[in-house]
């Protein structure tokens, strides 16, 4: 009778702590923004297209307003999408983790196209990782999802720095 008890426990706490991951949150993947987009590129982007994988923790909507956030609190996003020059397309091409999900590496592929011309203006697959611990896996792999991809973002964002566009 114990021996069942224990096990019962054993199992559940073994569930408790090798859980699925929930989907990742929008205002966790929302990037700190150290740098005011340059006078240049201020408000002149509006996101077109964000895709995830199917089987992804990082659903599409929930990536876009993580984006879109981002873009806004750095001054790059145009309220009104039909005004923005700029078009940005968002694909995530891959969430990899390491053997224990504490460590989650993001593939984004940002594509940046005049609105007038279409002319690619960047397009780049940017990749980056973080490292965050939990004991439950459930939320580790949550955490860290969150983390590499706003971190991803960030990259993204400091890329856009250095981008030479018209007026």
């Amino acid at each position: 009778m114990i021996t069942r008890r224990v096990s019962g426990l054993l199992i559940g706490i073994l569930v408790a702590v090798a859980g699925c991951a929930a989907p990742a949150r929008s205002e966790k993947m929302v990037a700190e923004v150290a740098t005011p987009a340059p006078a240049t590129l201020r408000e002149r982007v509006a996101v077109t297209d964000v895709t995830s994988s199917k089987n992804s923790e990082v659903e599409s909507d929930k990536l876009r307003q993580a984006v879109e956030m981002s873009l806004r609190n750095a001054g790059y996003l145009n309220t009104n999408p039909a005004a923005a020059t700029l078009l940005l397309a968002v694909a995530l091409i891959s969430l990899e983790r390491g053997d224990i999900g504490v460590a989650t590496t993001s593939r984004l592929r940002y594509s940046l196209t005049s609105g007038a011309s279409g002319a690619p203006l960047f397009n780049e697959v940017v990749v980056d990782e973080c490292s965050k611990y939990a004991f439950f896996a459930s939320e580790r792999l949550q955490i860290s999802t969150e983390c590499s991809v706003r971190n991803n973002i960030e990259a993204f964002l400091q890329k856009m720095l250095l981008l030479q566009v018209d007026q």
